[in-house]
């Protein structure tokens, strides 16, 4: 065996490439969680905000009218009695509703006007998820990283956000019955958002 060199097998190289490789597939997933969990309350209610005037740049204005807000804060009651959301009607494009940060719920105008029933039921299922962490997704990793680094979101980052929200909600569910939605207040909404 003279002057034959047996190759070891470069185990040092393959578990640097195995561990880069496992972090680059895992970072992006804990950026946008950090970034979600370093979101305070009130930055949450800001976003929110935001992503509404995003919302409503994009799709049209609010549906707020003085005659309607007594129906409007029924339905608020309806969605959540414990802890009412902060839900504004705006005209989406199709029969959704969705979640923001800051316990903000988005829900279609013309949902709201002929189905109040399914906006409950669709605001609803909208609650149950996690909007900061849905905001992060839709940021995507580099818009987390500033959001990390800066505190700071692009407006233009919130507007894909939302208008990505808009695309992947669900549709309303059908109401098979109607719900004990007062039918003074579905004829207010009606007449106000319809």
């Amino acid at each position: 065996m003279d002057g034959v060199r047996r190759r070891r097998f470069p185990v040092g190289r393959v578990l640097a490439v195995a561990a880069l490789l496992a972090l680059a597939v895992a970072t992006p997933a804990l950026v946008r969680a950090q970034a979600a969990r370093m979101v305070p309350a009130e930055r949450a209610t800001e976003l929110a905000d935001a992503m509404l005037i995003a919302a409503v740049a994009r799709h049209g204005p609010l549906c707020e009218p003085r005659e309607a807000r007594p129906a409007i804060a029924r339905l608020t009651d309806a969605v959540a009695p414990a802890s009412p959301p902060r839900l504004r009607i705006v005209p989406l494009g199709k029969p959704v509703a969705i979640a923001l940060p800051g316990a903000t719920v988005l829900v279609d105008r013309t949902l709201a006007a002929t189905d109040p029933d399914a906006a409950i039921a669709a605001a609803r299922k909208a609650l149950g998820t996690d909007a900061v962490a849905d905001l992060m997704r839709g940021a995507g990793v580099l818009g987390s990283l500033r959001y990390l680094f800066t505190g700071r979101i692009s407006d233009a980052t919130l507007q894909r956000a939302t208008e990505a929200a808009i695309a992947a909600a669900p549709p309303a569910p059908q109401t098979a019955h109607p719900a004990p939605y007062a039918d003074k207040d579905r004829a207010a909404l009606a007449k106000a958002c319809g």
